[in-house]
C-alpha cells in the first residue's frame, strides 16, 4: 500500500544515511514526500519521491546509497532535481495482465462506477461514468487520469470490467509511465 511505500522509504532513508532534511514541528521526521498515491495491489516502475538534502550531494551517490539501502523489490532507477512540477502530472499508463478483451470492454458507450465522496461529514456514493477517462493503447494496456487532485483508479475499472462480464478475475497491474497533459514523460 502507499502508506507502507512511505515508511519503507523513510527506513531506507535512514540506513542509507543520506542527510535529508527534517520537517519542523513537534514530531520531527524525514521530509519524503509521494505525490501520487499508488493504489493497493498495483506495481510500478515509476513512482516519483521528493526530498531535500541538508548539503548537497552528486546525484549517483544519492543514487547509490538509497539502492545499498533498499530490500530486494525496490531500486531508485534516477535521480535529479525536479524538472517539471508534480502539478504537471495529468496521466498514467498500465499494463493489464490477466484481463482478456479490454477492447470488447471499453466498446461500452457508458461505464457507470459508484465513487464515495464526502458531504457534510456524510459519506455517500456518487454515480460517474468513468468511459470518456480511459484510453485503450493496445490490447493490455490503459491510459488513464492521474492527478494530484484526483484521478482514475485502475482498480476501479477492472473492478467495472469483472462486473461487465460477469467474472472474478486475478489480475496483475502494472503502472508503467507518468505523462504531463501533453502527453510527454515526467521527470
Amino acid at each position: 500500500s502507499h502508506l507502507d511505500l512511505s515508511d519503507t522509504m523513510q527506513h531506507i532513508i535512514k540506513r542509507s544515511g543520506l542527510p535529508v532534511k527534517y520537517t519542523e514541528g513537534f514530531n520531527p521526521h524525514y521530509g519524503v514526500s509521494f505525490p501520487m498515491a499508488l493504489p493497493f495491489g498495483v506495481e510500478s516502475l515509476c513512482e516519483v519521491m521528493d526530498f531535500k538534502l541538508e548539503k548537497e550531494l552528486s546525484f549517483e551517490e544519492i543514487k547509490t546509497k538509497l539502492n545499498n539501502a533498499m530490500p530486494k523489490g525496490l531500486k531508485a532507477i534516477s535521480v535529479s532535481s525536479p524538472i517539471l512540477d508534480i502539478k504537471d502530472i495529468a496521466f498514467a499508463e498500465y499494463e493489464i495482465n490477466g484481463a482478456e478483451n479490454l477492447s470488447e470492454f471499453l466498446k461500452q458507450d457508458t461505464i457507470i462506477i459508484g465513487k464515495k465522496s464526502k458531504q457534510k461529514h456524510r459519506k455517500i456514493i456518487k454515480e460517474i461514468d468513468i468511459r470518456p477517462n480511459i484510453e485503450l493503447l493496445s490490447e493490455n494496456t490503459i491510459r488513464l487520469p492521474l492527478s494530484v487532485l484526483g484521478g482514475l483508479n485502475p482498480v476501479a475499472v477492472l473492478e467495472a470490467y469483472n462486473k461487465f462480464f460477469n467474472i472474478n478475475g486475478d489480475y496483475r497491474i502494472l503502472k508503467t509511465k507518468l505523462l504531463t497533459a501533453e502527453y510527454k514523460d515526467f521527470r
